[in-house]
């Protein structure tokens, strides 16, 4: 009887969900029409339109209902007037001109700025326009309106916490690539060019796609827009954002031979480090041969070249994982941004190691000016889940184990597999570190190694400060 009472609450709780998401979706896209179209002031004349609705029904015992028509003639008047401008082709199509300028990066969470260029190839001037980017409004899937949580969910009352919908506007934010504002515009001058600052909050990493810009032009009483939209491709990567991690875990780890030495920060192949100038051997390459030394001294000398000993460290992120597990991989990817982050500031190599899009596993390898910390982020940008072995992913780490000075391993679980390879590691004598990001409420597993640390989630930058 529990059992059956149990799977009735499932599934009722399953389609009251579905039947609550068909219903903010399209309370969402008719609110976003209204805000469209209407101004500031258009918007409060609506609102007066409806008090003066309800508080003048009774035209016997109150003459609010005369407001009520004068209000009311004047939205219908400005809509009028917008429909006439739709219906002429010199009011729709106006000889505008936009281009963005866009910065290179932006981060997670983190407002940006960048420039809209607005040039004006028209006779006639612009008033009291407004800009903004035209982005869709997409419908965040079951799943995900189930399983996600808003960051302010805990803080909002029962009602807010129960229809979600606070959580669902923060989906399609997510979707859409994060929160845009638009700017007004006092007047462009025929002939002119305006520049106008636009804001941008990311809310999600990878490239987020730009295709429109809409122009909004109010009618004469300025209570109802009419727009132009000029389309404009562009594209925005965003990083993820990183966590500041403890200087020991960072700076850790010994220093092992490495084949080629410092040259490889400079070099692609096998080339070493140029050390002295020594007298020819039989057997020498010719290549290394100082021929101006045949003119200076009459003999030919030859360059010699030393290899180096330095720290390269192995950054192995987990991204075997189904989509349940979606949180989690955001919060690994946070962590090992982290130490991306410090690829420059270190004396040391970092190799980052991940399953790619095609199932195989892959390293990337950046510091001492091989690559920067922000090719390392660029791939974190990019970086999704994968379904494919864990065993791959071991078999790469192995394979490097002469070359490798520490190891930091970024997991989601802490099952056979990832346990086997924090056991290899150690038996070969490979200083590692491990981060296992969990949920919140879940019972942390039993761990006895100080290495192994376990990070919370929505408690992971005081859970790393705690290892300082």
């Amino acid at each position: 009887m529990k059992a059956w009472w149990q799977r009735f609450k499932q599934g009722f709780h399953i389609r009251y969900s579905a039947w609550l998401l068909q219903g903010l979706s399209r309370i969402t896209f008719w609110s976003n029409k209204f805000k469209q179209r209407l101004s500031p002031l258009g918007m409060g004349v609506a609102t007066a339109i409806l008090l003066t609705l309800v508080f003048g029904a009774n035209i016997k015992l109150s003459s609010i209902y005369q407001l009520f028509a004068l209000i009311t003639a004047l939205l219908l008047m400005a809509l009028f007037v917008v429909f006439l401008k739709s219906r002429f082709k010199r009011f729709r199509q106006p000889a505008l001109k936009v281009k963005r300028l866009l910065p290179p990066f932006a981060t997670v969470d983190e407002p940006v700025s960048y420039r809209i260029q607005v040039d004006n190839a028209s006779r006639q001037d612009f008033y009291q326009l407004n800009i903004g980017e035209v982005s869709a409004l997409p419908k965040p899937s079951l799943f995900s309106f189930l399983h996600s949580q808003e960051p302010l969910e805990h803080e909002r009352n029962w009602y807010d916490r129960h229809t979600g919908f606070y959580r669902f506007v923060w989906l399609q934010d997510i979707l859409r690539g994060g929160v845009f504002t638009s700017q007004n515009i006092a007047y462009i001058k025929a002939g002119e060019t305006y520049t106008s600052t636009m804001q941008f909050t990311p809310l999600r990493r990878g490239y987020i796609h730009l295709s429109a810009i809409r122009l909004r032009f109010p009618e004469p009483l300025g209570l109802v827009y009419s727009w132009v939209t000029l389309a404009r491709q562009d594209s925005l990567l965003a990083l993820p954002k990183a966590y500041r991690l403890p200087e020991q875990i960072i700076s850790g780890g010994k220093r092992t031979y490495q084949q080629g030495g410092v040259s490889q920060a400079s070099h692609v192949g096998n080339a070493e480090e140029f050390s002295r100038l020594r007298e020819y051997r039989e057997g020498d390459s010719p290549r290394h041969i100082f021929w101006p030394s045949l003119a200076r001294v009459s003999k030919p000398l030859v360059k010699e070249y030393q290899d180096e000993y330095f720290t390269r460290a192995a950054l192995i992120l987990d991204n075997f994982a189904d989509e349940s597990a979606h949180a989690l991989f955001e919060e690994a990817i946070s962590v090992a941004a982290g130490f991306a982050m410090q690829a420059d500031h270190h004396d040391m190599l970092l190799d980052l190691m991940f399953v790619g899009a095609d199932k195989h596993a892959e390293h990337q390898l950046a510091g001492r000016a091989i690559a920067h910390a922000e090719d390392l982020l660029e791939t974190l940008a990019t970086l999704e889940l994968s379904a494919a072995s864990f065993a791959d992913l071991s078999q790469v780490v192995l394979a490097q184990n002469q070359r490798l000075s520490g190891c930091v391993l970024i997991v989601l679980a802490w099952d056979e597999a990832r346990q086997a390879l924090y056991k290899q590691l150690q038996a070969l004598s490979i200083p590692t570190q491990v981060f296992l990001i969990l949920e919140e409420k879940v019972n942390p597993p039993k761990i006895d190694a100080d290495a192994i640390h376990i990070l919370r989630m929505g408690h992971i930058q005081q859970d790393l400060d705690k290892l300082l």
